[in-house]
């Protein structure tokens, strides 16, 4: 009896070996050169294998999407693929990010078909998720380059850090190339970054290039190239009803739906222009009022390092909203210095304020260390308070500074200072500026062959003396 138990202990061991072996043997088969957490997608591959290991790559993202995990990393090689959505449940962690980018070397193309159904004209499409990162990938066609949506759905969970980064959006025909839209009123989405992506020969309609919108807090736009685009390069916007309280909300209906604190800066935008684009042709003209950066109710956001040119708008800073319809609806906190804007000759260099007497204010801004050069009005004043303007260095164009016509003088005091003015064509309009110092002096104008200065209320004067010009001319 032992004898025959060892025996069977033999040939049990042999069996058991063996199965471990073969066992060894076919997991190698699966997972052979594919990472824990990595998903391999080839749009060549064969089909009929795949399972997502370097060997056998998904042939299409959506199939890696839909296996993917929390931090899973996604590997995309050469070819063109077509478009996929991005769900909650890939959200990656704190410690480890979800992330779809291109095989180093590669430049994928994800391609989005004419005639696709509504819904399949996103060429990226992104809902609810954090910690995300996109690299890589170009978009081509389609309505939407790249979209994301926070909603309701996400109910109070943190929406934290998306990345784009790397990517390419060209040739879209209808709204966004890469839009931010942040509709959930319950959680901001913060740690938003857009780097280094290029955008450009987009049809945009009414929309922009680049948008971010709604409840937002924190983010950075740095390092793009946006160009060749009929309606605004980069938009940062508010009060849009995009993250609205409901009408049970007891307190602002709009007091987060607004993106805020965050940085644009490094950018080069250029060939911004509404010339063209039939949602802005009004008895048979073309209103070119597309700006290559754009606040439209943002709040506390600083600008800077950008190079803009050839826009119809350098860069603008308003609110498009009306003021009477609710108290939030202005512009503050916003930072704009050290940008280069030459030759946006559809309206200005740079403007700012609401563009009627009906429109919000902008309050207490700063706009600095500029250089504004050929553009045929430098800065366009509009309905604002208390702005300051100062050192900044205006060459050429034909005005230095231009009010609007359609809003009371009361209602645009700010102060210039300490700017450099040289080379304007129309000299008479080197200087057209007001409300820069107070004064118990009797008020009155001062001219000569060189510059002209302006005062509007009551209580203003302007100095046009040598030692306390607003503009120094050269």
């Amino acid at each position: 009896m032992h004898q025959f138990l060892k025996g069977k202990k033999k040939i049990f061991i042999i069996i058991f070996v063996l199965c471990i072996l073969l066992g060894v043997g076919y997991v190698k088969e699966e997972t052979k050169g594919k990472a824990p957490g990595t998903i391999y997608v080839l749009a060549s591959a064969d089909a009929s294998k795949e399972n997502g290991s370097k060997k056998y790559p998904y042939t299409t993202i959506q199939e890696a999407v839909d296996h993917a995990t929390k931090g899973t990393q996604i590997i995309i090689g050469k070819g063109e693929y077509a478009p996929f959505y991005i769900p909650e449940k890939c959200s990656g962690t704190a410690k480890g990010m979800t992330t779809i980018k291109a095989l180093k070397g590669t430049h994928p193309i994800i391609k989005v078909p004419t005639g696709s159904a509504s819904k399949e004209t996103i060429g990226i499409e992104i809902e609810n998720a954090s910690n995300i990162c996109i690299s890589g990938l170009t978009i081509s066609g389609g309505s939407q380059g790249i979209y994301y949506e926070s909603n309701s759905k996400a109910k109070s969970k943190k929406l934290n850090r998306l990345i784009i980064r790397n990517c390419q959006v060209k040739n879209i025909n209808g709204v966004h190339g890469i839009a931010i839209w942040a509709t959930n009123d319950k959680v901001p989405v913060t740690g938003l970054v857009i780097e280094n992506c290029k955008v450009h020969h987009c049809l945009c309609g009414d929309s922009e290039s680049v948008v971010v919108n709604g409840n937002i807090d924190g983010f950075v736009i740095r390092g793009n190239t946006i160009h060749d685009n009929n309606n605004i390069g980069i938009d940062m916007a508010g009060f849009w009803g995009v993250a609205r309280h409901k009408k049970s909300y007891k307190r602002n209906p709009y007091d987060v739906d607004y993106v805020r604190n965050g940085k644009c800066y490094n950018n080069k935008v250029y060939h911004i222009s509404s010339y063209g684009n039939s949602a802005y042709l009004e008895d048979g003209e073309y209103v070119l009022c597309a700006g290559g950066i754009y606040v439209d109710g943002g709040q506390n956001i600083e600008i800077y390092n950008n190079e803009v040119f050839g826009c119809d708008i350098g860069i603008e800073v308003a609110t498009e909203q009306k003021e009477k319809e609710n108290a939030l609806f202005q512009v503050t906190g916003i930072k704009v210095h050290d940008n280069s804007i030459r030759e946006c000759k559809g309206f200005a260099g740079l403007a700012f304020g609401g563009y009627d007497a009906s429109r919000g204010y902008t309050i207490g801004c700063h706009f600095y260390r500029n250089t504004l050069m050929n553009n045929p009005v430098q800065i366009a004043v509009q309905r604002s308070k208390n702005n300051r303007i100062y050192e900044n260095t205006i060459i050429g164009g034909e005005t230095t500074v231009e009010y609007s016509e359609e809003i009371p003088k009361s209602e645009m005091k700010n102060y210039f200072y300490k700017n450099k003015v040289k080379k304007i064509k129309n000299r008479k309009w080197e200087i057209h500026i007001y409300a820069a110092y107070k004064t118990s002096d009797k008020l009155g104008k001062k001219r000569n062959g060189t510059y002209h200065c302006d005062y509007f209320g009551d209580s203003f004067y302007v100095f046009c003396d040598a030692r306390s010009a607003i503009f120094k001319i050269y």
